[in-house]
């Protein structure tokens, strides 16, 4: 993804961080997408964590945020390095989790894992792994569903908004892996 577009998703937080209340389905959302295994169990419960007090959270379930982060782990057009990144995010987040309360981080309760947030976010990796977990967050939210997220456009109904055209083809998507 390039610059101009990651620098977009993520100014879009701020347009729609400030949307009121969630639900409290996280397992049981899990285990329906069948990703209840690590790192995407830790991710499910970041998501919430990180948008705790919006509407966001709903719109998790119905975007598809998690499975779009999983093709981003098998995406051949994403850097290693970012993977990486995003993989080692989760084991630094569990070990801080560990360093403060002796237990992994889906472990804790929603107090705790928002210190464990408030403590990684004034560190130099764990500010950077927030953003760019958000950056995926709003990048599935906010992008076509040809790509995996935004499931049936329910971010843009959400948000009121109306996709670009034309849109991209599912011929298109595969000759891009060719």
């Amino acid at each position: 993804m390039n610059n101009k577009r990651r620098k977009f998703l993520i100014s879009s937080a701020f347009l729609v961080g400030t949307l009121p209340l969630f639900s409290n389905d996280t397992f049981a959302y899990a285990k329906k997408i069948s990703i209840y295994k690590e790192p995407y169990q830790t991710f499910v419960i970041l998501h919430k964590d990180l948008f705790l007090g919006s509407k966001l959270y709903n719109i998790l379930h119905n975007i598809n945020a998690v499975p779009f982060l999983r093709g981003v782990f098998e995406d051949p057009y994403i850097k290693e390095d970012e993977k990486k990144f995003l993989k080692n995010g989760i084991l630094w987040l569990h070990e801080t989790s560990q360093e403060m309360y002796k237990r992994d981080y889906y472990h804790l309760s929603n107090q705790q894992r928002q210190k464990v947030l408030h403590v990684i976010s004034q560190k130099n990796w764990g500010e950077s792994w927030l953003w760019t977990v958000m950056s995926y967050f709003f990048e599935a939210m906010l992008g076509d569903p040809i790509y995996g997220g935004n499931q049936k456009q329910k971010g843009w109904e959400h948000l009121d908004l109306i996709s670009g055209y034309p849109r991209p083809t599912q011929k298109q998507l595969q000759e891009s892996y060719v």
